[in-house]
């Protein structure tokens, strides 16, 4: 964080850095989802053991929300250099109260899948609201080169 935030001073070097920052988080996100869906039942033993095999019809609910936590890291980042830490804070508490009356709703009906379904849909919310507000506040969601960057 700090890093960055001096680096924000040359506008390019700032630019250049947090694009090369998202593309290896992005890539290491994606890898670190693919690994542990490969080795979901090698997790899932030793974690629990036997007794919870029947954790992989919501394991991969689990890799895809582990990605986006990944990919949501950067824009927060962003959001809190650019001082709009307060957009974070509200951001995260809207979807905290989502899940909370989501889960009161779903978990009756569709027991733990549909506790995963919410929790990876407000996983996806916060990470919509970052895009925005990090595009709106830096004009670019860093995942592209500018043209004046090429």
């Amino acid at each position: 964080l700090p890093k960055l935030s001096s680096l924000k001073i040359n506008s390019n070097i700032f630019k250049t850095s947090v694009l090369t920052l998202n593309r290896n988080v992005i890539f290491f996100g994606i890898v670190a989802a693919f690994l542990l869906l490969i080795m979901q039942d090698y997790i899932i033993w030793i974690l629990f053991g036997n007794r919870f095999v029947d954790l992989n019809q919501i394991y991969i609910y689990f890799a895809i929300i582990i990605m986006l936590r990944y990919l949501g890291s950067v824009y927060g980042l962003l959001l809190t250099i650019s001082g709009n830490q307060n957009i974070r804070a509200i951001a995260v508490s809207w979807t905290l109260i989502f899940v909370i009356l989501a889960d009161y709703y779903i978990i009756p009906k569709y027991s733990i899948i549909g506790a995963a379904q919410v929790l990876l849909a407000a996983h996806i919310i916060l990470n919509i609201i970052y895009l925005y507000f990090t595009y709106k506040e830096y004009g670019t969601i860093y995942l592209v080169k500018d043209k004046e960057l090429k």
